[in-house]
Protein backbone atom coordinates (compact mmCIF):
# COMPACT_ATOMS: atom_id res chain seq x y z
CA UNK A 1 0.00 0.00 0.00
CA UNK A 2 0.85 3.60 -0.43
CA UNK A 3 0.44 5.51 3.21
CA UNK A 4 1.01 8.62 3.88
CA UNK A 5 0.82 10.05 7.40
CA UNK A 6 0.41 14.40 7.43
CA UNK A 7 2.57 14.99 10.14
CA UNK A 8 4.52 17.85 11.76
CA UNK A 9 7.89 15.62 12.09
CA UNK A 10 10.33 18.02 13.53
CA UNK A 11 7.91 18.65 16.76
CA UNK A 12 8.89 16.83 20.03
CA UNK A 13 6.17 15.01 21.76
CA UNK A 14 4.77 11.73 22.64
CA UNK A 15 2.19 11.25 19.83
CA UNK A 16 5.14 12.42 17.07
CA UNK A 17 6.61 9.44 18.31
CA UNK A 18 3.97 6.72 18.03
CA UNK A 19 3.36 8.01 13.93
CA UNK A 20 7.06 7.69 13.54
CA UNK A 21 6.93 3.91 15.26
CA UNK A 22 3.97 3.16 13.54
CA UNK A 23 5.46 4.29 9.81
CA UNK A 24 8.81 2.44 10.46
CA UNK A 25 6.64 -0.87 11.12
CA UNK A 26 4.66 -0.17 8.19
CA UNK A 27 7.41 0.48 6.15
CA UNK A 28 9.10 -2.24 7.09
CA UNK A 29 6.43 -4.96 6.57
CA UNK A 30 6.82 -3.67 2.78
CA UNK A 31 4.34 -0.27 2.65
CA UNK A 32 5.53 2.65 0.43
CA UNK A 33 5.20 4.77 3.59
CA UNK A 34 5.30 8.95 3.61
CA UNK A 35 5.51 11.56 6.26
CA UNK A 36 4.36 14.51 4.57
CA UNK A 37 5.84 17.72 6.59
CA UNK A 38 6.15 21.49 6.58
CA UNK A 39 9.89 20.05 7.64
CA UNK A 40 12.41 17.55 5.61
CA UNK A 41 15.44 15.89 6.66
CA UNK A 42 14.88 17.17 10.61
CA UNK A 43 16.17 15.14 13.06
CA UNK A 44 13.68 13.21 15.17
CA UNK A 45 13.51 11.75 18.69
CA UNK A 46 13.92 8.45 16.76
CA UNK A 47 15.20 7.28 13.56
CA UNK A 48 13.06 7.49 10.71
CA UNK A 49 14.30 3.77 9.27
CA UNK A 50 12.25 3.91 6.34
CA UNK A 51 9.48 6.05 5.11
CA UNK A 52 10.38 9.25 3.23
CA UNK A 53 9.62 12.75 4.34
CA UNK A 54 8.19 15.35 1.89
CA UNK A 55 6.39 18.13 1.31
CA UNK A 56 2.80 18.87 0.58
CA UNK A 57 3.49 19.98 -2.80
CA UNK A 58 5.60 16.78 -3.93
CA UNK A 59 2.45 14.35 -3.58
CA UNK A 60 1.90 15.13 -7.09
CA UNK A 61 5.01 13.07 -7.98
CA UNK A 62 3.84 10.38 -6.38
CA UNK A 63 0.78 9.74 -7.89
CA UNK A 64 -2.48 8.58 -6.36
CA UNK A 65 -2.51 7.41 -2.27
CA UNK A 66 -4.20 4.40 -1.04
CA UNK A 67 -4.31 5.73 2.10
CA UNK A 68 -3.82 9.64 3.30
CA UNK A 69 -3.92 9.58 7.50
CA UNK A 70 -4.48 13.61 9.58
CA UNK A 71 -2.95 13.28 12.74
CA UNK A 72 -3.26 16.75 13.70
CA UNK A 73 -6.87 18.88 13.36
CA UNK A 74 -4.77 21.42 11.16
CA UNK A 75 -3.46 18.39 8.79
CA UNK A 76 -7.07 17.59 7.97
CA UNK A 77 -7.58 20.12 4.67
CA UNK A 78 -4.18 18.80 3.36
CA UNK A 79 -5.90 15.61 3.73
CA UNK A 80 -9.10 16.21 2.31
CA UNK A 81 -7.78 17.68 -0.90
CA UNK A 82 -4.99 15.30 -1.88
CA UNK A 83 -4.92 12.88 -4.20
CA UNK A 84 -6.18 9.46 -2.37
CA UNK A 85 -8.48 6.36 -2.47
CA UNK A 86 -9.35 6.47 0.80
CA UNK A 87 -8.79 9.40 4.14
CA UNK A 88 -8.76 8.24 7.68
CA UNK A 89 -7.68 10.45 10.55
CA UNK A 90 -5.63 9.64 14.01
CA UNK A 91 -6.44 10.73 17.06
CA UNK A 92 -4.13 11.11 19.85
CA UNK A 93 -6.22 13.80 21.87
CA UNK A 94 -9.11 16.00 22.02
CA UNK A 95 -7.29 18.76 20.67
CA UNK A 96 -10.13 21.12 21.66
CA UNK A 97 -8.31 21.49 25.08
CA UNK A 98 -5.44 22.98 23.22
CA UNK A 99 -7.11 25.03 20.37
CA UNK A 100 -10.37 26.67 19.99
CA UNK A 101 -12.82 23.89 19.66
CA UNK A 102 -14.86 25.49 16.59
CA UNK A 103 -11.94 25.04 14.62
CA UNK A 104 -11.17 21.69 15.86
CA UNK A 105 -14.76 19.63 16.50
CA UNK A 106 -15.68 20.47 12.08
CA UNK A 107 -12.55 18.23 11.41
CA UNK A 108 -14.30 15.34 14.32
CA UNK A 109 -18.07 15.58 12.31
CA UNK A 110 -15.87 15.29 8.94
CA UNK A 111 -17.59 11.78 7.31
CA UNK A 112 -13.91 10.01 7.58
CA UNK A 113 -13.26 6.09 5.86
CA UNK A 114 -11.96 5.29 9.13
CA UNK A 115 -10.34 6.90 12.49
CA UNK A 116 -7.24 5.42 14.07
CA UNK A 117 -7.96 6.00 17.62
CA UNK A 118 -4.70 5.23 20.97
CA UNK A 119 -7.37 4.94 23.98
CA UNK A 120 -10.89 3.81 24.72
CA UNK A 121 -12.20 7.24 25.43
CA UNK A 122 -11.11 8.50 22.06
CA UNK A 123 -12.75 5.78 20.46
CA UNK A 124 -15.74 6.81 22.02
CA UNK A 125 -14.99 10.23 21.76
CA UNK A 126 -15.23 10.04 17.84
CA UNK A 127 -17.78 7.12 17.90
CA UNK A 128 -19.70 10.09 19.52
CA UNK A 129 -19.21 12.50 16.50
CA UNK A 130 -20.69 9.49 14.05
CA UNK A 131 -17.53 7.95 13.40
CA UNK A 132 -18.65 4.52 12.18
CA UNK A 133 -15.10 2.91 11.61
CA UNK A 134 -12.56 3.35 14.42
CA UNK A 135 -9.64 1.50 14.90
CA UNK A 136 -8.09 1.45 18.45
CA UNK A 137 -4.72 1.06 18.65
CA UNK A 138 -2.57 0.40 21.68
CA UNK A 139 0.98 2.48 21.67
CA UNK A 140 4.36 0.14 23.02
CA UNK A 141 7.28 1.24 23.83
CA UNK A 142 10.72 0.14 22.12
CA UNK A 143 11.64 -2.60 24.40
CA UNK A 144 15.56 -1.90 23.72
CA UNK A 145 15.40 1.42 24.84
CA UNK A 146 13.15 1.21 27.53
CA UNK A 147 14.05 -1.31 30.11
CA UNK A 148 15.29 -1.25 33.49
CA UNK A 149 18.94 -0.83 33.91
CA UNK A 150 19.79 -1.85 37.19
CA UNK A 151 20.86 2.34 38.16
CA UNK A 152 17.30 2.93 40.58
CA UNK A 153 18.42 5.43 43.23
CA UNK A 154 16.77 6.00 46.35
CA UNK A 155 14.66 9.17 46.82
CA UNK A 156 14.48 10.35 43.51
CA UNK A 157 11.31 11.87 41.86
CA UNK A 158 11.55 13.02 37.91
CA UNK A 159 8.88 14.69 36.36
CA UNK A 160 8.07 15.87 32.81
CA UNK A 161 8.15 19.89 32.83
CA UNK A 162 6.64 20.66 29.77
CA UNK A 163 4.48 23.80 29.66
CA UNK A 164 1.42 22.58 27.81
CA UNK A 165 -1.40 23.87 29.56
CA UNK A 166 -3.17 20.29 28.99
CA UNK A 167 0.19 18.78 31.29
CA UNK A 168 -0.94 21.23 34.52
CA UNK A 169 2.93 22.14 35.21
CA UNK A 170 1.73 24.77 37.62
CA UNK A 171 -0.04 21.96 39.72
CA UNK A 172 3.24 19.66 38.87
CA UNK A 173 5.62 22.44 39.91
CA UNK A 174 3.43 22.82 43.17
CA UNK A 175 3.39 19.44 44.09
CA UNK A 176 7.74 19.13 43.63
CA UNK A 177 7.75 22.28 46.00
CA UNK A 178 5.84 20.63 48.50
CA UNK A 179 7.23 17.32 48.58
CA UNK A 180 10.86 19.56 48.55
CA UNK A 181 9.93 21.45 51.79
CA UNK A 182 8.29 18.46 53.38
CA UNK A 183 11.47 16.53 52.39
CA UNK A 184 14.35 18.21 51.71
CA UNK A 185 15.80 14.97 51.03
CA UNK A 186 14.70 13.67 47.92
CA UNK A 187 15.84 14.98 44.87
CA UNK A 188 13.83 16.28 42.19
CA UNK A 189 15.20 15.89 38.46
CA UNK A 190 12.84 17.41 35.57
CA UNK A 191 13.12 17.12 31.96
CA UNK A 192 11.83 18.50 28.77
CA UNK A 193 13.00 20.45 25.63
CA UNK A 194 13.18 23.40 27.26
CA UNK A 195 15.49 24.96 29.97
CA UNK A 196 13.87 25.10 33.18
CA UNK A 197 12.95 28.45 34.45
CA UNK A 198 15.14 29.94 37.26
CA UNK A 199 11.95 30.70 39.33
CA UNK A 200 12.05 26.88 40.15
CA UNK A 201 14.92 26.65 42.49
CA UNK A 202 13.94 23.74 44.55
CA UNK A 203 14.53 21.65 41.28
CA UNK A 204 17.86 19.92 41.93
CA UNK A 205 18.44 18.64 38.20
CA UNK A 206 17.19 19.31 34.75
CA UNK A 207 17.77 17.62 31.84
CA UNK A 208 17.34 19.14 28.62
CA UNK A 209 16.38 17.17 25.24
CA UNK A 210 17.61 13.95 26.56
CA UNK A 211 18.21 11.05 23.99
CA UNK A 212 15.81 8.02 23.75
CA UNK A 213 18.47 6.02 25.72
CA UNK A 214 18.92 9.09 28.39
CA UNK A 215 15.48 9.07 28.69
CA UNK A 216 15.46 5.62 29.61
CA UNK A 217 18.23 5.18 32.07
CA UNK A 218 16.76 8.50 34.00
CA UNK A 219 13.02 6.57 34.40
CA UNK A 220 14.93 3.66 35.40
CA UNK A 221 16.78 5.60 37.81
CA UNK A 222 13.97 7.03 39.70
CA UNK A 223 12.25 5.81 42.58
CA UNK A 224 8.55 7.42 41.31
CA UNK A 225 7.59 9.26 38.30
CA UNK A 226 4.99 11.86 38.55
CA UNK A 227 2.78 13.05 36.57
CA UNK A 228 0.17 15.92 37.16
CA UNK A 229 -2.43 16.16 33.72
CA UNK A 230 -6.01 16.40 34.69
CA UNK A 231 -6.18 14.62 31.12
CA UNK A 232 -3.61 12.20 28.84
CA UNK A 233 -4.02 11.00 25.46
CA UNK A 234 -2.58 7.61 26.38
CA UNK A 235 -0.16 8.54 28.68
CA UNK A 236 2.82 7.19 26.93
CA UNK A 237 5.58 8.56 29.30
CA UNK A 238 3.85 6.34 32.20
CA UNK A 239 3.93 3.19 30.21
CA UNK A 240 7.76 4.28 29.15
CA UNK A 241 8.64 4.66 33.07
CA UNK A 242 6.48 1.47 33.96
CA UNK A 243 8.72 -0.33 31.39
CA UNK A 244 11.95 0.63 33.18
CA UNK A 245 10.66 -0.69 36.19
CA UNK A 246 9.77 2.55 37.80
CA UNK A 247 6.61 3.21 39.66
CA UNK A 248 3.90 5.90 38.46
CA UNK A 249 1.93 8.70 40.36
CA UNK A 250 -0.68 10.25 38.79
CA UNK A 251 -4.23 11.91 38.91
CA UNK A 252 -7.21 9.48 38.30
CA UNK A 253 -7.14 10.16 34.41
CA UNK A 254 -8.56 7.96 31.30
CA UNK A 255 -5.89 7.74 29.15
CA UNK A 256 -3.81 4.86 31.01
CA UNK A 257 -6.46 2.60 31.43
CA UNK A 258 -5.71 0.24 28.95
CA UNK A 259 -2.20 -0.80 30.94
CA UNK A 260 -3.12 0.68 34.36
CA UNK A 261 -4.74 -2.54 35.77
CA UNK A 262 -4.34 -6.04 35.89
CA UNK A 263 -6.23 -9.22 38.10
CA UNK A 264 -4.64 -7.24 41.44
CA UNK A 265 -6.41 -4.09 40.29
CA UNK A 266 -4.27 -0.59 39.62
CA UNK A 267 -0.40 -0.88 38.90
CA UNK A 268 -0.12 2.83 38.81
CA UNK A 269 -0.63 4.88 42.51
CA UNK A 270 -4.00 7.36 41.31
CA UNK A 271 -3.88 10.84 43.14
CA UNK A 272 -6.63 13.41 43.59
CA UNK A 273 -5.84 16.45 41.05
CA UNK A 274 -4.42 18.61 44.04
CA UNK A 275 -0.84 18.99 44.80
CA UNK A 276 -1.31 17.66 48.19
CA UNK A 277 -2.68 14.52 47.54
CA UNK A 278 -0.10 14.04 44.49
CA UNK A 279 3.00 14.52 47.33
CA UNK A 280 1.34 12.31 49.70
CA UNK A 281 1.10 9.37 46.79
CA UNK A 282 4.34 10.40 45.89
CA UNK A 283 6.06 9.79 49.64
CA UNK A 284 3.79 6.92 50.46
CA UNK A 285 5.39 5.01 47.47
CA UNK A 286 9.12 5.78 48.70
CA UNK A 287 8.47 5.48 51.88
CA UNK A 288 7.06 1.75 51.52
CA UNK A 289 9.77 -0.22 49.15
CA UNK A 290 7.41 -3.48 49.57
CA UNK A 291 4.16 -1.87 48.05
CA UNK A 292 6.50 -0.06 45.44
CA UNK A 293 8.03 -2.94 44.48
CA UNK A 294 5.06 -4.96 43.92
CA UNK A 295 3.69 -2.43 41.82
CA UNK A 296 7.13 -2.11 39.37
CA UNK A 297 6.85 -5.86 38.66
CA UNK A 298 3.18 -5.83 38.21
CA UNK A 299 4.20 -2.48 35.79
CA UNK A 300 6.76 -4.10 33.89
CA UNK A 301 5.05 -7.26 33.00
CA UNK A 302 1.98 -4.91 31.68
CA UNK A 303 4.07 -3.13 29.70
CA UNK A 304 6.05 -5.66 28.20
CA UNK A 305 2.48 -7.09 26.97
CA UNK A 306 2.40 -4.71 24.60
CA UNK A 307 4.65 -4.18 21.83
CA UNK A 308 5.05 -2.44 18.55
CA UNK A 309 5.47 -5.41 15.72
CA UNK A 310 2.14 -7.13 17.45
CA UNK A 311 0.31 -3.29 16.92
CA UNK A 312 1.70 -2.66 13.75
CA UNK A 313 0.64 -5.82 12.47
CA UNK A 314 -3.14 -5.49 13.74
CA UNK A 315 -3.40 -2.13 12.43
CA UNK A 316 -1.56 -3.22 9.59
CA UNK A 317 -4.55 -5.52 9.13
CA UNK A 318 -7.18 -2.91 9.65
CA UNK A 319 -5.92 -0.67 7.01
CA UNK A 320 -5.45 -3.24 4.61
CA UNK A 321 -9.24 -3.62 5.05
CA UNK A 322 -10.03 -0.30 4.55
CA UNK A 323 -7.92 0.52 1.11
CA UNK A 324 -9.39 -3.27 -0.53
CA UNK A 325 -6.01 -4.45 -0.59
Amino acid sequence: MKIAFFAPIGAVSGGIRIILEIANGLSAKGHEVYLVSDEKGVETMIPIKGPKTVFEEDLADIGQLDLAIATLWNSVWSVQRCNTKKRGYMVQHDERISWEPKIVEPTYRIKWDFCITIAPWLKRMMEGFGQENVYLLSPATDKEVFKPYGNKLPDRIIYFSRGLIRKNPSLGFAALEHIKNVRPDIEIVTFDSSPLPAAFEFVDQHIQNPSQEELGKLYSSATVYMQSAPIEGYGLLAIEALSCGTAVVTPDVAGPEVFAFDEKGPIIRFAELTKEDISKQCLRLIDNPEERRDLEERGLKAASQITWPDEVEKLERFIGGQSGL
